[in-house]
């Protein structure tokens, strides 16, 4: 029987409202791996979002950056809109962290060496943190973003703005309609959650910039604890309503149903593709494109709509060559048989050319097959006297899944 899914990826676009210090970084590039290069959009801000052209926006697929709710009272586009939320008191401390870290202007030098409870005081605060993640979903109107924009100083005005209730009425109405909410505290549970929305598997493996989730919050006194509390009150009933969302909407253990417009049957790594533990793709002079591993299991999904076995065919190369002879390949978690040949590409690079059949029980109910790679081990180039310092696993040129049937090999 042919395996048939619902739906399509041909409705709304997405948009993924990324609100800073939510670990919007690592849901933004697991997000944009499925994609297309050209349908999502490369910048992060809204002053550049305001430059783009109407032409462009049209194509994308994938909307993502730090534009709050600009898309959705600017564009004549239906999105659906993802976001992440982040306990607040959390989250205003890694704010503090990451300005510390840039140090840039308008903010005094001096602001490296203000403890946290001293910032907190300081009109920088209230810019910077002042119900911050109710102003990413509460300002509906272009306007608020114009009248605040790089009014730093301005203290009457951001609490004028930032503290209206009609920035939390309007909050909690984007909450509610939001297509999907999440929580930094759940990531993977939510991460699990949004794949299963979106019909495709993510990489709950990846998470960047997160160093400041693993720092202890200092000790404020009764003052501070107050300040910071007045700071993100908003925050804090949206954290908290965002909560119960999440527990009314807890799924069941029911398998992903996969939506086949995400899958390829052939990943050539210049394009988007399904899979995890993956460093950013990269161009060969050959006009092809290549990924190495960052990781030392990576895993690459395929649909398998037809009956019977499949044979997952790959070109492969490892910094050490003799690695390849360990490499473990799993279908859907089950160990499978491995053939490696070696092959010559037209630029003459060598490279080793895998072969596995998947029979068709390891095959899920919807044809989804996920092709785990385990390599032997990782290595850092740095430590061969070259500049990357990357850890890489196993180097794919490209890779296949095709049915048994008229198989010729590749």
């Amino acid at each position: 029987m042919i395996r048939e899914w619902p739906g399509s990826t041909d409705r709304e676009p997405l948009y993924f409202n990324h609100i800073p210090k939510t670990a919007g970084t690592s849901v933004r590039h697991t997000l944009e791996r499925v994609f297309e290069t050209h349908c999502h959009n490369g910048y992060w801000f809204a002053d550049d979002y305001l430059r783009d052209s109407r032409e462009r926006l049209g194509t994308y697929r994938l909307l993502s950056g730090h534009l709050a709710m600009l898309p959705m009272a600017m564009s004549d586009r239906v999105y659906r809109m993802i976001t992440f939320l982040r306990e607040p008191q959390v989250r205003a401390f890694s704010h503090f962290m990451h300005v510390q870290r840039q140090s840039v202007l308008p903010w005094p030098k001096q602001l490296c060496e203000t403890s946290y409870e001293e910032f907190l005081f300081s009109p920088v605060a209230e810019y910077e943190l002042l119900n911050f993640q109710a102003r990413y979903l509460g300002l509906w109107s272009p306007v608020d973003y114009f009248e605040t924009k790089d009014r730093w100083f301005d203290r009457q005005l951001l609490r004028q703005r930032y503290r209206n209730a009609d920035i939390l009425r309007n909050a909690e109405a984007a909450l509610d309609h939001a297509w999907f909410v999440g929580l930094v505290e759940n990531y993977e549970a939510a991460l699990s959650q949004l794949s299963k929305k979106l019909g495709v598997p993510l990489d709950t493996g990846a998470f960047h910039n997160a160093a400041p989730s693993r720092l202890a919050l200092p000790e404020l006194s009764a003052s501070g604890r107050a300040r910071l509390a007045w700071l993100t009150e908003f925050d804090e009933i949206l954290y908290e309503r965002a909560r119960r969302r999440g527990e009314a909407e807890v799924g069941d253990d029911a398998p992903l149903i996969p939506n086949p417009g995400y899958f390829k049957s052939h990943i050539d790594f210049r394009s988007g593709f399904v899979g995890g533990g993956w460093h950013t793709p990269e161009p060969r002079e050959d006009g092809t494109g290549y990924c190495w591993s960052s990781a030392k299991s990576a895993w690459l999904g395929f649909l398998a709509p037809w009956r019977g076995a499949s044979v997952f065919c790959a070109r492969l190369a490892a910094w050490v060559p003799e690695d390849l002879g360990d490499l473990k390949v799993f279908a859907n978690g089950v160990p499978v048989a491995t053939d490696l040949s070696f092959s010559r590409g037209e630029d003459s690079t060598s490279f080793m050319s895998l072969f596995a059949v998947v029979p068709a029980d390891l095959v899920d109910s919807h044809g989804l097959v996920k092709i785990t790679l385990e390599s032997k081990r990782m290595i850092c180039p740095r430590d061969f006297g070259e500049t990357d310092d990357r850890q890489l696993g196993v180097y794919v040129n490209w890779a296949r899944l095709v049915p048994t049937a008229g198989f010729l090999g590749l």
